[in-house]
């Protein structure tokens, strides 16, 4: 536990913290992709009829 405060005091007055939150939010305002898995709900069988592959 002390080891990561201690990493993580360090990462702050280094600055590597600041800039570490701000890359991540960069990377976040340009994140383009676009899921195909909106709601992620589970797959359903339609009609009763179990899907099969032939």
């Amino acid at each position: 536990m002390a080891d990561k405060i201690d990493h993580l005091l360090t990462d702050y007055f280094t600055g590597q913290l600041e800039a570490n939150i701000k890359l991540r939010k960069l990377e976040l305002s340009y994140h383009n992709d676009h899921d195909d898995n909106i709601g992620g709900g589970r797959m359903q069988n339609i009609g009763g009829i179990a899907w099969q592959i032939r």
